[in-house]
């Protein structure tokens, strides 16, 4: 929530979290929408992968890709 303060699914990113934390099976291109300090006028769009990361207990590797770019493409072309 530091990075990305108004995550608008911040409860379906810890629960994907806590999924990969107990099956042990990575989550891949979870969407994500929000607001970050630098721009806070503006929605952006993301992609996360989380995986487990086997040499620690404890240990969540996260990918998080800025597709907003994309999506602001394909929401002009349906136009």
């Amino acid at each position: 929530a530091e990075v990305v303060p108004d995550l608008v699914q911040l409860d379906d990113l810890v629960a994907a979290a806590q999924e990969v934390m107990t099956t042990g099976l990575p989550r891949v291109d979870l969407r994500l929408s929000g607001r970050t300090r630098g721009a806070p006028d503006e929605v952006r769009h993301w992609l996360v992968d989380l995986f487990p990361v086997n040499e620690a207990d404890v240990a969540l590797g996260v990918v998080l890709r800025d597709v907003t770019a994309e999506r602001r493409a394909e929401a002009s072309a349906l136009q």
